[in-house]
């Protein structure tokens, strides 16, 4: 009886010996895929905000492109309202999110407006270091981006006008943007099972956001300290627990037509929740496996 339970300690203990490393390299392997699928999560939001970030700047551009046309045939202070109420017209049909075109001088002064005539008046123009920073720079800006006119359009009737050296600028074309109708058209924006999207400026100020509420555009988007590199490299991944509680993982992607970031998100448990799975059916089926292993020895062993 001791040598019959000597030889099966042996055999347990070579069984065990056996099962030992392999279980080691089994878990090597588990925790390897549960990593793969974290990368795989990462890189879905990454693509997500790029989507949506290439997305928003081909339509900046086309917008853009409106006011370029638009200063390129008249400058600010001789475009009437009419012409900006049928060009926003046409822009609206594809963009409801475009608030109102305005046609802008130096000082601030808006000269025209897409508004019905009743509402239009020489107001001046909100967007200050907007409207400096375009005249300066000769390009698009956050919110009214445009086209400067310096008295040599790129194409047009007006090509022997006075250049900047002589005059200056002679103003802008701005285009307001409706934030409220922007979230709308980023709602309608086909986007992956569970996934939400997002545009905040430089600043961390919320642009637009799937499924927002109103009160909240406009202003800063709450994000931890951990997160605002996110923001300011307009790069990376990182996770964090937004306003509405939920934990969620969060890709950045820089925007070229603006100064903003397009974010993707989805909660952290459903992002993760195909790698989860695979590792809890991993560890299930090695626990059979040793069960079955060492069920008959075990049982002899009790014996």
């Amino acid at each position: 009886m001791t040598m019959r339970w000597t030889i099966r300690a042996k055999l347990t203990a070579l069984v065990l010996a056996v099962l030992l490393p392999l279980m080691a390299a089994a878990g090597v392997k588990f925790w390897l895929e549960v990593e793969q699928g974290r990368e795989s999560a990462q890189s879905d939001m990454v693509e997500c905000a790029s989507a949506v970030a290439q997305l928003f700047d081909e339509i900046l551009t086309g917008q853009i492109e409106n006011l370029e046309a638009l200063a390129g045939a008249r400058a600010p202070d001789r475009i009437l309202s009419e012409d900006l109420v049928d060009a926003a017209t046409r822009i609206k049909q594809h963009h409801g999110f475009v608030h109102r075109l305005v046609a802008v001088l130096p000082d601030g002064t808006i000269t025209a407006a897409s508004d019905p005539p009743s509402a239009v008046s020489p107001a001046p123009f909100a967007a200050r270091d907007v409207l400096r920073a375009g005249l300066r720079d000769r390009r698009a800006q956050r919110w009214s981006a445009a086209a400067q006119l310096d008295g040599r359009p790129p194409d047009g009737p007006h090509r022997g006008a006075d250049s900047r050296s002589q005059r200056g600028p002679l103003g802008a074309m701005a285009a307001e943007i409706d934030l409220t109708a922007l979230s709308a058209y980023l709602d309608r924006v086909p986007l992956m099972h569970g996934t939400s999207a997002t545009i905040v400026t430089g600043s961390g100020m919320l642009v637009a956001r799937t499924g927002a509420n109103s009160a909240s555009l406009g202003r800063a988007l709450q994000i931890p300290g951990t997160a605002e590199p996110l923001i300011r490299e307009r790069a990376g991944v990182a996770e964090w627990r937004w306003d509405d509680g939920v934990n969620r993982l969060t890709a950045a992607a820089p925007m070229t037509r603006a100064p903003w970031v397009a974010l993707g998100s989805m909660p952290r448990d459903l992002a993760y929740a195909p790698a989860t799975a695979g590792l809890r059916r991993n560890v299930i089926g090695l626990g059979v496996v040793t069960l079955a292993a060492l069920g008959p020895h075990g049982s002899s062993v009790a014996a």
